[in-house]
């Protein structure tokens, strides 16, 4: 494989105004040019910009599922909405990438809603990534309870899908799915280099940053993982804020921390090695994909 240029990764630790009132669609607008003035200000104001930017979770609505409540679903959003022609336009005029999440519907699936992590590039959606397995709000289906309908329409490989992409092999994880090492497993198998995971961390007793760096070792791949500074909401006539404790983080394929984020809005940046990492994939001494045959077992119900 011919040498491929390393380039800088970008986490986005940013605070969210949760949707919560009939003027939902407003609401929704004002958090994505939130988005836009971040990646505006990442591109222009920094000497080597990120070709890659990794939001938090569920960045124009808030993981509280409050939008849920409200809207009744309106806030729902297929990935070929014009809502995001916005984000698009920046992801193309600054040659970049955009990775979060969304309460996504799909015309495959009528009436079902998904939680669904997805990349934006130059030329519109990259890679769209639902579910696999983590706990999520009674209204979202998650794709373990669904497979066999999800792989009849659209196919085995996007259980865990990746997307060749000019910046590597994308995959894409949602939220707490770093508690399950055969998701990214999944995405390892299928040819992954670099994870984008639009996160939410709201515990401060779990080891997150601990989970990232094994899922990253394990597998030989790069996690760029954003978590939310804050979320703010009105509720009864009182503004509430949840506030995070930081957590974002970039991890490299050796296991390292390369770049983090402590507690408040903020963002922090570092390097994606491809070439490094093919070397370190090609290294038998760090071999560690379990023997099948041996553990198949274990995974029969």
């Amino acid at each position: 494989m011919p040498d491929r240029p390393s380039y800088r990764a970008a986490v986005v630790q940013r605070g969210t105004d949760c949707v919560n009132t009939a003027d939902y669609r407003a609401e929704m607008i004002a958090n994505r040019s939130a988005m836009i003035d971040w990646i505006r200000f990442l591109q222009e104001r920094l000497a080597d910009p990120p070709k890659l930017i990794v939001f938090p979770v569920l960045t124009f609505l808030g993981a509280s599922r409050r939008p849920l409540q409200y809207a009744a679903g309106a806030t729902t959003l297929s990935l070929d909405d014009p809502f995001f022609d916005p984000l698009i336009e920046a992801c193309r005029h600054y040659g970049c990438y955009v990775a979060t999440s969304c309460v996504e519907k799909h015309p495959a699936f009528p009436g079902r809603s998904f939680h669904t992590g997805f990349v934006l590039g130059p030329s519109g959606l990259v890679l769209r990534q639902p579910k696999v397995q983590a706990r999520s709000s009674a209204a979202i289906t998650v794709l373990k309870t669904f497979r066999d309908e999800y792989v009849a329409a659209l196919g085995e490989a996007a259980l865990h899908a990746v997307a060749e992409t000019p910046i590597g092999r994308l995959g894409c994880i949602v939220e707490s799915e770093q508690f399950y090492p055969e998701v990214l497993r999944g995405l390892a198998r299928n040819g992954a280099e670099v994870i984008v995971h639009p996160n939410l961390e709201p515990s401060p007793t779990i080891p997150y940053a601990a989970l990232k760096q094994a899922r990253a070792f394990e597998n030989s791949l790069y996690i760029v993982s954003a978590t939310p500074a804050f979320e703010r909401w009105q509720e009864d006539g009182t503004s509430r804020v949840w506030d995070g404790h930081g957590g974002s983080a970039i991890v490299s394929p050796e296991g390292t921390l390369l770049a983090g984020c402590d507690a408040g809005e903020t963002f922090a940046t570092a390097t994606i090695d491809l070439d490094l990492l093919a070397r370190l994939r090609a290294d038998p001494r760090r071999e560690t994909t379990p023997d099948w045959p041996l553990y198949a077992p274990l995974y029969r119900a």
